[in-house]
């Protein structure tokens, strides 16, 4: 609740405000719909008042172990531009892949797309390698210039972020670019992204 609240003001004003009362409010609704009593109108007697339940749920992964594993990106080359040193590229990966899943560990793969030309050939390596390694989870991400990075620093330089305070733009959404890749347009790559986000979530995956 406060931090939609939050998150709203911040693109709209640029300033962290939130409705106190508002927030309240949503509280106080939240505890009459779970029959949770509070004097102080406090959101942890209703996480108290739903501990059981939300235990149980939590119980149902607990077979599941899982590593989350940066790998970037299976071009050399641009794994270098990232500064990536210790990842390997694709020739490295199988291996130790193959020894996590022996121990039963599940992984949840991420990949960044956008840092050079990309085209859809790059994606179906990449989806092909997640399937081929039967990852648990897989994140086809595209690059995102946080302000203050060095990333920043050098589109804002060569005039490719598409707004200088791409944050607080009213129509930016998630999985919008904020800035203009090589070689394609920028709804490309993040249509490519959500494309084959999908064909890895298929059922034929």
């Amino acid at each position: 609740m406060k931090a939609e609240q939050v998150h709203f003001s911040v693109r709209q004003a640029g300033e962290y405000r939130s409705d106190q009362g508002e927030i309240w409010q949503g509280i106080a609704e939240k505890a009459s719909r779970r029959k949770a009593e509070s004097h102080t109108m406090a959101m942890r007697d209703i996480y108290e008042k739903e501990k059981p339940a939300l235990e149980e749920y939590v119980q149902q992964f607990a077979l599941v172990q899982g590593l989350l594993i940066g790998f970037e990106s299976l071009d050399p080359e641009r794994l270098g531009r990232m500064g990536k040193r210790v990842n390997r590229g694709a020739s490295g990966y199988g291996e130790a892949v193959a020894a996590l899943r022996r121990t039963g560990i599940a992984v949840y793969a991420t990949f960044l797309f956008g840092y050079g030309r990309e085209d859809a050939a790059s994606f179906r390596r990449t989806l092909d390698f997640c399937l081929e390694q039967r990852f648990f989870f897989a994140a086809f991400n595209h690059l995102v210039p946080f302000p203050g990075t060095p990333l920043y620093g050098r589109l804002k330089a060569e005039g490719r972020l598409l707004h200088e305070r791409w944050w607080l733009e009213p129509d930016y959404r998630f999985g919008d670019l904020a800035f203009r890749p090589e070689g394609m347009e920028p709804a490309e790559l993040s249509g490519l992204c959500l494309r084959y986000r999908k064909k890895f979530y298929s059922l034929p995956s």
